[in-house]
């Protein structure tokens, strides 16, 4: 621990956590043929991305114990933004396999992050089920609507 209120002990197994929700995610799109071990715990995403949630909560408890900053939103906007303007961009090319006249659409979502918000089957009469492009940032989308509070 420092005197920036960090807690570097505890960022391995959030990367940990992150890593396996990430490894999920992937073989969701790439399946993987493993042993039923690997297998199994590959397809538990969810424990992964509980425990960075429940962690993470901990860690910024934690660091603001002395009280919130006040740039606390701009600064964590400025954090999470654009590392997820980055993952955009990686999965762009994946947009395609979707219906091309809703590609704006699905970009501006994107871009504006009201996905958690958004009806499970339809954007403006267009389908937007769990699988598309937009809803796939959903806890992000609901990060950034508490910080917003």
């Amino acid at each position: 621990m420092n005197t920036k209120n960090e807690i570097h002990g505890l960022t391995i197994f959030r990367f940990i956590a992150a890593f396996h929700v990430f490894i999920f995610h992937c073989n969701l799109r790439f399946k993987v043929d493993a042993p039923e071990i690997v297998s199994n715990f590959i397809h538990n995403g969810a424990i992964g991305m509980t425990f960075f949630f429940v962690l993470s909560g901990f860690v910024m408890s934690w660091s603001s114990r002395d009280g919130v900053k006040d740039n606390y939103f701009r600064s964590r906007l400025a954090r999470i933004y654009p590392a997820y303007l980055f993952m955009g961009l990686v999965s762009l090319p994946f947009i395609f396999e979707y219906n091309a006249i809703n590609i704006p659409v699905y970009i501006g979502v994107f871009l504006t992050m009201p996905q958690s918000f958004l009806p499970e089957h339809s954007l403006f009469g267009i389908l937007v089920a769990h699988g598309q492009f937009q809803l796939k940032c959903f806890s992000i989308s609901l990060s950034h609507c508490c910080f917003l509070l």
